[in-house]
């Protein structure tokens, strides 16, 4: 018979001499297993090569914006049709790109995230539209601000 077979048994051992030892040991052992497996976890999880999301890639250039997407299509708009500019986020966190332009023209859309190579040189050419103010960069929901023309004072939920 196996000294942990029944609840008596237990109990005998926790009030034995040794219980107090017994439980120390049990509760450390099961800290420190707990405390490990966090570890393996969050050092998988956010390992940079396993969490490395995809790249783009946006030039300015000729009066024109143009993304090219990790899949290598591209898209572009023509800043003399540039009608509305948006920052649309999401609560996608750190798995995903969770904060976005959206340049709409009067021909198409161009959508792109935040962390795009060349997003810098994109928000430098906006910030010179005549009312151009960059919102939304701190939200962690899921919402769409208009930047530009600004007319609305609150996000707009889609």
């Amino acid at each position: 018979m196996e000294i942990w077979e029944s609840l008596e048994d237990w109990q005998k051992l926790l009030i034995g001499a040794g219980g107090s030892y017994v439980i120390y040991y049990l509760i450390f052992r099961a800290t420190q297993s707990a405390r490990d497996s966090a570890t393996r976890f969050f050092n998988a999880s956010f390992d940079e090569k396993q969490h490395e999301l995809p790249h783009y890639m946006a030039v300015v250039s000729d009066g024109e914006i143009r993304v090219t997407r990790p899949d290598r299509s591209a898209d572009s708009i023509e800043l003399s049709t540039l009608s509305r500019v948006f920052v649309v986020t999401n609560d996608g966190g750190a798995w995903d790109y969770d904060v976005w332009f959206v340049l709409e023209g009067s021909k198409n859309i161009l959508e792109f995230p935040l962390e795009t190579y060349g997003s810098d040189e994109v928000l430098k050419l906006l910030k010179q539209l005549p009312g151009f103010e960059l919102r939304g960069m701190n939200s962690t929901s899921n919402a769409r601000y208009e930047c530009w023309p600004n007319s609305q004072a609150e996000p707009i939920y889609s």
